[in-house]
């Protein structure tokens, strides 16, 4: 059974300094700044998941409503699909705390883990793969992104998982 990360005795080093760099920049200060608008509603609908089993809107103090309630159903169950960002939240929740790093921990270890399917798709066709990776997970776009407790660090994984399959 071959490896996918047949990596040569000099690359080793490069992809360890790479993904040490986007971690280290993707987990500093994770806690600040506090939980902006669709982040808090994430954390209140996720919070919500643990106690009902489902994101509802109201969780007896705050209500995450906008745009004349377009964002709730009449029972307030959460129009946005998918729902997978809640239970993201929920466990993240569960496993780091209710906090802003709490919220956003597991949504940046799954940004991070992005580092992996896009330097396999980019080890294909350059020769500077972990280089290339690295600047493009660390670009300023990329890194709001990654640290955000919404959908987007799944999807730049699950787009990156989909380019190496």
């Amino acid at each position: 059974m071959a490896c996918a990360f047949n990596l040569e005795k000099g690359e080793l080093w490069k992809l360890l300094l790479g993904l040490f760099l986007v971690g280290f920049t993707y987990l500093w200060h994770i806690n600040t700044p506090v939980l902006w608008g669709d982040e808090a509603g994430t954390a209140v609908f996720s919070r919500n998941v643990i106690k009902e089993g489902v994101p509802v809107g109201f969780d007896g103090r705050n209500l995450a409503v906008f745009g004349n309630c377009a964002s709730v159903s009449q029972d307030l169950l959460s129009r946005k699909i998918p729902w997978v960002q809640y239970y993201i939240g929920s466990l993240s929740i569960l496993l780091f705390g209710q906090s802003t790093m709490g919220v956003r921990l597991l949504f940046v270890l799954i940004g991070i883990c992005s580092f992996f399917p896009l330097y396999l798709v980019l080890k294909k066709e350059s020769n500077h793969a972990a280089l290339i990776t690295t600047l493009v997970l660390l670009s300023p776009q990329v890194v709001m992104f990654q640290r955000n407790a919404r959908y987007y660090p799944i999807v730049i994984l699950l787009f990156s998982l989909l380019l190496w399959t």
